[in-house]
């Protein structure tokens, strides 16, 4: 049964090396995600400031290639955290099949 219990640890190491790895590019998407939503708030009210409408400053805003980069970025972070996403739901159903499997073979004995 020992070696039943070494998978069954090693699929839950694996699910919480995936929760961890997804905790800490989720706190990065969210940090970056608020950096970006206030540089662009900030970057529209100078525009507002110097006397461009809302919707000019919008445009220009959105025409600024900064914008296009940074805007890149947040998603390209997203993605990352989307990833990690899938990968938590693969760790967490090896878990299970090897639980389920365990279960089983103490049935079976």
């Amino acid at each position: 049964m020992i070696v039943d219990d070494d998978e069954l640890e090693s699929a839950l190491e694996q699910w919480a090396d995936a929760v961890e790895g997804w905790k800490e590019d989720a706190d990065k998407a969210a940090r970056l995600d608020a950096h970006f939503k206030a540089w662009c708030a900030a970057t529209k009210k100078v525009a507002l400031l110097t006397g461009s409408s809302a919707a000019k400053a919008e445009i220009e805003l959105m025409a600024d290639p900064e914008w296009h980069e940074k805007f890149l970025v947040v998603n390209a972070q997203n993605i990352v955290v989307e990833n990690w996403k899938k990968k938590l739901r693969i760790a967490e159903a090896a878990f299970e099949a090897e639980r389920s499997r365990q279960a089983t073979l103490r049935q079976v004995r």
